[in-house]
């Protein structure tokens, strides 16, 4: 599987095709798309070449027999025969290719994700230590207020801030929630 790349300014997640299973499921996918497009490609052409020929006057069997020329179509008939299956082969076959694409998606999802989680971790905690200091802040600007609205001060002119969205501070709001699922999914904390 290629690895994950870290960067000071970018990290970059590995594709399900980093896992060689999935890759191989998706190769073929793309192997039976280009068959089929060729396919139906070739059987426009000759379908159009069809048309624009005109129909032989005679059979060419009869034509034969008479010592005349006719325009040969039946190779042309049993190409496009054979372009048809080819392509009801070719969607059959990428119906049953993308059922196993689903299938092999959660596999190779958690190789990719055992591969990313030491640089989600980092994030994680990264962000609880921000919201722990934004939290902090508010606490202080929480007093601030506290103490305008204690003294009987008309603060408008300030243009107070509203918090609301960091939810109530008692119970520690969605800063709180956030922190709580860090810890226990081992990210923060331990």
């Amino acid at each position: 599987m290629a690895k994950a790349t870290t960067t000071d300014s970018a990290y970059r997640v590995p594709p399900l095709t980093s896992v060689p299973a999935y890759a191989a499921l998706a190769a073929k996918r793309a192997e039976m798309q280009d068959l089929q497009t060729a396919s139906r490609r070739e059987l426009r052409k000759l379908e159009r070449e069809l048309t624009e020929t005109p129909m032989p006057a005679l059979r060419a069997g009869v034509a034969a027999l008479l010592g005349e020329a006719t325009v040969e179509q039946s190779g042309v008939h049993e190409r496009i025969a054979d372009l048809k299956r080819t392509d009801r082969d070719a969607t059959a076959a990428l119906t049953v290719i993308d059922q196993r694409l689903r299938e092999a998606r959660s596999s190779a999802s958690r190789v990719v994700c055992d591969e990313v989680r030491p640089e989600y971790a980092r994030r994680v905690a990264a962000l609880c230590r921000a919201l722990e200091a934004l939290a902090a802040e508010r606490k202080a600007y929480d007093d601030l207020r506290g103490q305008l609205e204690a003294e009987d001060i008309a603060w408008s002119t300030l243009n107070p801030m509203s918090l609301g969205w960091l939810g109530n501070p008692v119970d520690g709001g969605h800063i709180g929630v956030f922190l709580k699922s860090a810890r226990e999914a081992g990210y923060y904390g331990n």
